[in-house]
């Protein structure tokens, strides 16, 4: 593993440009605290994208939750949405991979009946039954309205990914902890994961960023190790560990920093364009 350092040895020409895709988690990776991308990581993402290297977005958000993003990066036409439950080429669908609706009702009622909130991600959207305190504040975060939906009236659903929000009070993360580990008990078929400390993700066991970024690689003509990721949370992992270079930032969960080849600044030190800058100067590699 090589940790951000200035006197880290220089790699080749041939190495550096060996990285032709890079794929962005943005929550707590690409932008921090303030919600907004940085003037140099913007900068440096420019000179990523000058200097021939694809850029793509991989979220647990929805599609429509990143347009902000992708119109404050010129070129990035390529998203990894929900999790890795649907990867966009070029602005269009390439993978969706929905839950069952018995699935995704069973949860509902669970979580509900758990006192949590629920969204469900359908299409390019999150939904929610409900306008609450919670809906409103993750509108206001995310600069993304998302859409009220009636669950009794709709046949098929078709939801690539439920997020559960058990609550961001002090009690959260330890009820967070508790019912993740028993919704991955009663659905042992389901993949469940945390991208925040009050947030559980609960999706097909095909989805994941790494299995999606795969495919968008492959679907790119790239081979792994002409692809770099970079992320922080749980559900980050998988791409970190399927890209040719994986980047946790400094900020990652444990498991994220152990998985990483080369760990950089955290997201509110502008650790994206730290990365990209030693990248693009060789002595990364």
């Amino acid at each position: 593993m090589a940790i951000y350092d200035d006197s880290a040895p220089v790699g080749s020409t041939e190495d550096i440009f060996m990285i032709k895709l890079i794929a962005l988690d943005i929550d707590d990776t690409l932008i921090g605290a303030d919600g907004a991308i940085s003037d140099e990581n913007i900068r440096a993402l420019r000179k990523a994208s000058d200097s021939g290297i694809r850029l793509a977005l991989a979220s647990g958000r929805a599609y429509n939750g990143m347009l902000r993003y992708m119109d404050a990066i010129p070129g990035i036409t390529d998203v990894i949405a929900c999790a890795g439950s649907q990867v966009f080429k070029d602005g269009k669908l390439v993978r969706s991979n929905p839950l069952s609706d018995n699935d995704v009702r069973r949860l509902y009622n669970y979580a509900t009946a758990a006192g949590c909130e629920v969204q469900l991600y359908i299409g390019p959207d999150f939904c929610y039954t409900h306008t609450t305190e919670h809906t409103k504040f993750y509108s206001g975060l995310y600069k993304h309205t998302g859409r009220l939906i009636d669950l009794n009236s709709m046949n098929e659903l078709n939801s690539v990914k439920v997020l559960i929000n058990s609550g961001q009070d002090e009690g959260g993360t330890a009820r967070a902890k508790t019912i993740k580990n028993e919704i991955a008990a009663a659905f042992p078929h389901l993949t469940v994961l945390t991208s925040k400390p009050w947030y559980i993700e609960v999706l097909n066991p095909g989805s994941s960023k790494g299995a999606a970024l795969e495919q968008l690689s492959r679907e790119l003509g790239l081979e792994r190790c002409e692809v770099a990721a970079i992320g922080d949370s749980m559900i980050d992992l998988s791409m970190i560990e399927w890209a040719g270079l994986g980047i946790a930032m400094q900020n990652s969960v444990p498991e994220v920093l152990s998985a990483a080849d080369f760990i950089t600044l955290s997201a509110d030190d502008n650790g994206v364009a730290y990365f990209i800058d030693k990248l693009l100067s060789g002595s990364i590699l």
